[in-house]
């Protein structure tokens, strides 16, 4: 048994050199379970930062960038997962493969395009966003906020037949046609962020660093090619997107006198909606981002007989500037990928079951084990390319951590720790929160339950618990009936 007031350690910072995607993953692993924060010492801690509001953790500005609440690690896998497979897709289709190498784009590592994911829908793959116009086609969708014109460009240059249907889903996250439509989706807003890349032709693009090259290309991306070509040439065909923008900055400041250049030229701030240190062209006094973009919402400007949307042009600025940084922020990386080959007249469930092992799940009960491939296989997700499986051909599988991660956030294993006894982990999965009135009597009923079950169902159990091994915990009916 734990003593009951083990000594509290200082609390846990993080690493100063971690950027906020770096913070993003540690703070979605170590904020899964508030459960198994309690039991030692350094869980401890880091509840203690948890119930701080997570000032300890991100800065107030940080904050703002997006509701740190909605980011779960779910969600970041399930991300990830749709855009590696596109990316796969991309790569292995010849077409497109032809194209993309006919027009020297270059195709970026997944976090690059995560990166435009999270600032376009915030990872929400079912994300509508409504251009002002209530023709569903005229919407922004998905992952990538792809309209239809965009869908429309990318299926002319790639030699694709995407529809709307095909691009989006408001389904649940864990529905195949929601994992259909976000990989779908991802392909078209990748194949159109490069097409974007490509319209800006101009020879100067040969002379500007790959920064500017993103920041121009965001701009694109999000004022379209035509506007963005128009207000290209109203504004001299600057050769530095700095010169772009501050030729923005000065026609705003011209036409509304709530802003202004800055006189020292650029300086950093942070953006009060999005949080992330940018390059401020505008001083715009004590108003926020969002103030501003209220104040310009239907004012128009004209640039050099040019006629253009006032608060599209002061969000375009900043849309291009938090873009790029993220896209080069190197701290988001992919996890860990496996392949898996095929065998002749096997399907998922075969596939999944021969590779519990590597995942170091051995069970004896039939049952519990159909259910855990069940999950596994959510992670695979089987959208149509899995419905008939190749013999010879290597389709994505997960690695253990990612299947075990998976698992534990679904409450159905526990891998134990150092030192951990099961009482310990009763703890920390829960139990003993979601079972009222545990008595001492009930409690030491509750760790001779878990020893017995895992006796019963897990091939792998051992007496002396060891660091790593999975511990398979009982549905909460069959818990309260056995310590009852």
């Amino acid at each position: 048994m734990p003593p009951d007031n083990p000594p509290v350690c200082p609390p846990i910072k993080p690493k100063e050199e971690k950027s906020f995607f770096g913070k993003l993953f540690d703070w979605t692993s170590r904020a899964k379970d508030d459960a198994r924060k309690k039991e030692c010492e350094q869980r401890r801690a880091q509840q203690e930062i948890l119930q701080t509001e997570d000032t300890e953790w991100f800065t107030p500005d940080e904050k703002k960038f997006l509701d740190i609440k909605a980011i779960t690690e779910e969600k970041l896998n399930a991300a990830l997962f749709a855009i590696n497979n596109a990316l796969d897709f991309i790569n292995s289709n010849p077409t497109i493969s032809a194209a993309v190498k006919a027009n020297g784009i270059k195709i970026q590592p997944p976090y690059y395009y995560i990166a435009l994911a999270v600032k376009e829908s915030k990872l929400n793959p079912g994300a509508k966003g409504n251009t002002g116009n209530p023709d569903v086609n005229k919407y922004a969708l998905g992952y990538f906020q792809v309209k239809k014109g965009a869908m429309e460009g990318v299926n002319e240059m790639f030699g694709m037949d995407y529809s709307i249907g095909e691009i989006y889903s408001d389904a649940p996250l864990e529905n195949s046609d929601q994992t259909r439509a976000s990989i779908n989706n991802a392909v078209v807003g990748i194949l159109y962020w490069h097409l974007s890349e490509i319209k800006f032709d101009e020879p100067v693009a040969q002379t500007m660093s790959q920064e500017d090259r993103d920041k121009i290309t965001a701009m694109i991306y999000f004022l379209g090619p035509s506007g963005f070509r128009t207000l290209y040439k109203a504004l001299g065909k600057p050769k530095k997107f700095s010169e772009l923008a501050k030729g923005i900055a000065r026609h705003l400041s011209q036409r509304f006198d709530f802003l202004s250049v800055n006189s020292g030229g650029l300086s950093t701030s942070f953006s009060p909606e999005y949080g992330v240190e940018i390059k401020s062209y505008l001083d715009t006094g004590t108003l926020g981002a969002d103030d501003v973009l209220r104040k310009l919402s239907g004012k128009f400007i004209t640039i050099n007989g040019g006629r253009f949307n006032a608060e599209s042009l002061f969000e375009a600025i900043r849309y291009a500037e938090i873009t790029s940084q993220l896209i080069h922020d190197k701290d988001l990386k992919a996890p860990e990928r496996l392949s898996y080959k095929v065998r002749p007249k096997e399907n998922l469930y075969k596939i999944v079951k021969s590779l519990l092992p590597r995942y170091g799940i051995e069970l004896k009960d039939l049952k519990l084990e159909g259910k855990i491939i069940t999950e596994i296989i959510k992670l695979i997700n089987p959208n149509g390319q899995y419905d008939i499986l190749k013999a010879g051909s290597e389709i994505p599988v997960p690695s253990k951590e990612v299947v075990q991660q998976m698992l534990s956030r679904k409450g159905m294993i526990h891998v134990v720790e150092k030192g951990e006894v099961m009482n310990v982990i009763a703890e920390k999965v829960g139990i003993k929160k979601e079972i009222p009135n545990l008595t001492r009597t009930r409690i030491h009923k509750l760790s001779d339950f878990l020893i017995a079950y895992n006796k019963r169902v897990n091939k792998l159990y051992r007496k002396k618990l060891m660091p790593k091994m999975a511990i398979y915990i009982p549905e909460k009916d069959e818990i309260e009936a056995a310590i009852s």
